[in-house]
């Protein structure tokens, strides 16, 4: 249970810093925009309110969601954010 808790942990905070990735450069990659949108949402700039899907898995299941956010975390880890 701690596992799939912690999946929506991370789920939910993608989901809110969503609508900030949309105003990043669309052409760097996914680390890279999430860095910048947390800058955003740190400096206060307004945002849409609507949901917008983030490093969502191929496949189906817990399994594939959790590959998914594990490279993100990778990602974010050999950029120093982590």
């Amino acid at each position: 249970m701690e596992r799939i808790g912690g999946i929506v942990e991370c789920r939910d905070g993608l989901v809110r810093i969503g609508p900030y990735l949309v105003r990043t450069d669309t052409a760097a990659d996914l680390p890279s925009r999430l860095q910048q949108a947390l800058a955003a949402h740190a400096a206060g700039e307004p945002v849409s309110t609507k949901a917008v899907p983030v490093a969502l898995p191929e496949g189906d299941g817990l399994d594939a969601d959790v590959r998914e956010l594990v490279q993100l975390a990778r990602g974010l880890e050999t950029r120093g954010a982590g």
